[in-house]
């Protein structure tokens, strides 16, 4: 058996509304970076824009698998339903849990590289970065069983993400290295809602708005340093 803990009902399909512009960020900033590389041929601009590739595909699978979800949900269900709790086997409960592991994989995949690409001048073994990578499958296949496992990892790595941003700011009083503290503080704190939200439904949307907040906040900080590039 499986839990499909879905947005509050008033909430359905609002949320991949929300996910598909969070997408369409991400596939933004993507580009924005893969912009600066060819400029500069730095290869953090590279990694940085192939590290919001997979965030992009990550909500591109997360949409697709809630909007077939949602369909069959709204198929079984009335709309007067408080939160949108369903129990499945069999297909369902696969291509629910095969869309998630792939949502997960993605993301925290996406995570790791921005942490690498951001502690790249902090001495980091090969072991630490081959341990790192089998924290990520490790919490990306455990997670489909426990939603608390791949929140908690994302959050943790958005924090020690937003602990070298911060570090940054420091060295560099950059005012743009504050406005991308606060787009990864901001997705920090949308991780940790999104843990409550599992039993409260306006937590999830709560969550919801704030991960979108912090994707727009980070694509207003690439357009300031693109338009004083130009």
């Amino acid at each position: 058996m499986a839990n499909f803990i879905l947005s509050p009902a008033w909430f359905l399909g609002i949320d991949a509304g929300f996910e598909t512009i969070t997408m369409a960020v991400a596939v933004l900033i993507a580009l924005t970076s893969f912009k600066f590389y060819k400029l500069s041929n730095m290869k953090k601009y590279y990694y940085f824009g192939m590290a919001f590739v997979l965030l992009a595909a990550a909500f591109a699978t997360r949409v697709f698998t809630n909007l077939i979800i949602y369909y069959n949900f709204i198929e079984q269900n009335s709309f007067g339903v408080a939160q949108a709790v369903h129990k499945a086997v069999g297909p369902a409960t696969n291509f629910f849990s095969t869309g998630l592991l792939g949502y997960r994989l993605l993301t925290l995949g996406a995570l790791l590289i921005l942490y690498l690409l951001l502690s790249r001048k902090i001495r980091t073994s090969r072991s630490i970065k081959s341990l790192l990578v089998y924290f990520v499958l490790i919490a990306s296949v455990f997670s489909t069983q426990v939603t608390l496992v791949f929140h908690l990892t994302a959050a943790a790595f958005l924090f020690f993400i937003s602990m070298l941003t911060l570090k940054k700011y420091y060295q560099k009083r950059a005012k743009n290295a504050k406005y991308t503290l606060a787009a990864f503080s901001m997705l920090t704190i949308s991780q940790l809602i999104f843990i409550p939200g599992i039993y409260f439904p306006l937590a999830y949307v709560v969550a919801q708005v704030v991960q979108l907040a912090g994707f727009i906040t980070m694509l207003f900080t690439f357009r300031k340093v693109k338009n004083a590039k130009n």
